[in-house]
């Protein structure tokens, strides 16, 4: 009866697995889960902005990736994550910031620019913050936040031999 009821249970996350594998391999070819393509994104963007044509340099900071802490109104499921991230059970959930800044651009620059970027760079972010400035005759400043999300993949379990009978 237990063989039977572990039989039934492994059939049924092979279901799951089945039923869920595309969306999986999507998601590892958009760059959300696996192993974050960081070198990548600060390339793209110089490749972005140098593409567009721009005269000027572009300043970035790629900060250090962060984990991803959920919200308290799901405190529950937040403890049960915390819990699971720290036995080596669960994927971590991080996001990484990448800050840019531009010089003597328009707004339509900035958005040409995400908008190449976004289409060209493995990977999904939100622009978390963006603050245009300075506006002169040849253009104003952009300091902007684009936030990547990805999820690292949970360790390898450690294999346990089991001895001999």
């Amino acid at each position: 009866q237990t063989q039977q009821e572990q039989l039934s249970a492994k059939q049924n996350d092979l279901l799951n697995m089945q039923g869920h594998i595309t969306r999986f391999e999507t998601l590892r070819a958009q760059g959300m889960v696996g192993t974050p393509a960081r070198a990548q994104w600060v390339e793209q963007l110089q490749a972005s902005y140098q593409g567009l044509g721009f005269d000027n340099r572009i300043a970035y900071q790629l900060q250090a990736p962060q984990t991803f802490v959920v919200v308290a109104a799901q405190a529950a499921d937040a403890e049960a994550q915390a819990e699971a991230e720290a036995a080596g059970e669960a994927p971590v959930t991080q996001f990484h910031d990448l800050k840019f800044e531009m010089h003597d651009g328009h707004e339509g620059d900035v958005i040409n620019l995400i908008r190449n970027y976004r289409d060209a760079v493995k990977g999904h972010f939100r622009v978390q913050s963006c603050v245009l400035d300075g506006a002169k005759d040849d253009g104003l400043s952009a300091n902007c936040v684009l936030r990547f999300f990805t999820m690292l993949p949970p360790p390898p379990a450690a294999k346990t031999e089991t001895p001999p009978n």
